[in-house]
């Protein structure tokens, strides 16, 4: 099956903003997953920190979620201190707060999630 859903990435500092664009589905997510990991493993910072925003249709199946709690621990196990994800609506809040890591809070605006970010001590 063709993927489907996107990531846009962009690096801010040492703040990763990451931003899907679905709905996704099990290819998508795999794609995606791919395009992450390799962006981390050749990043500069030793410690840095991810703001994912969500837009209003991205969601995913339960492998999909599968699929990026397996990015959240992997970013976890490669210096990232925060994730700060900014959700759209009560379905993706309700889904995220199910697998996001303990280094990860819950946001309904990205303003909250830079605020949140910024006052994290830096390593």
């Amino acid at each position: 099956m063709e993927p489907h859903g996107e990531l846009r990435l962009e690096w801010s500092g040492n703040v990763l903003y990451v931003k899907p664009e679905g709905p996704f589905n099990d290819e998508g997510a795999q794609k995606a997953a791919r395009e992450y990991f390799e962006l981390i493993e050749n990043r500069r910072e030793a410690e840095f920190s991810v703001i994912e925003v969500l837009t209003d249709d991205a969601v995913g199946t339960p492998n999909t979620m599968d699929e990026v709690a397996r990015v959240w621990r992997f970013i976890g196990e490669h210096g990232c201190v925060a994730l700060a994800l900014v959700y759209r609506n009560e379905l993706q809040r309700s889904l995220a707060e199910a697998y996001l890591p303990e280094f990860g809070r819950l946001f309904s605006r990205v303003e909250e999630a830079e605020a949140w970010i910024r006052g994290r001590p830096q390593g």
